[in-house]
């Protein structure tokens, strides 16, 4: 994990994109937390390790969440779902089936 991380962080120092290191650290703990309630889990450890460390994930997932809350999305704003936009969408997959069929 510490090399996922290392490497999220120097993605984002080089390219500009990708997680911020708030970012990335909110995810690892969350992560963390996670694979540390199955090992613990899987090693028959005490459950109340295991409620701990599932505990510990939540508060990550959380503080992710939050971040994520806070951040204004690059697309902010309506979304078109209308029904022309999903015709286009049914047509495409209409076309492709199509063509599909035609050749087998």
């Amino acid at each position: 994990m510490v090399l996922e991380c290392a490497a999220l962080w120097l993605y984002r120092r080089a390219t500009g994109q990708g997680l911020t290191l708030q970012e990335i650290v909110w995810n690892a703990a969350a992560g963390l937390g996670l694979l540390l309630a199955l090992r613990n889990a899987l090693t028959a450890g005490p459950w109340m390790w295991t409620a701990l460390w599932l505990l510990a994930a939540l508060c990550g997932h959380l503080g992710d969440l939050r971040l994520r809350w806070q951040t204004p999305a690059a697309n902010a704003g309506p979304r078109n779902y209308s029904a022309a936009a999903a015709k286009g969408v049914t047509a495409v997959f209409n076309r492709d089936t199509k063509s599909a069929c035609k050749t087998s």
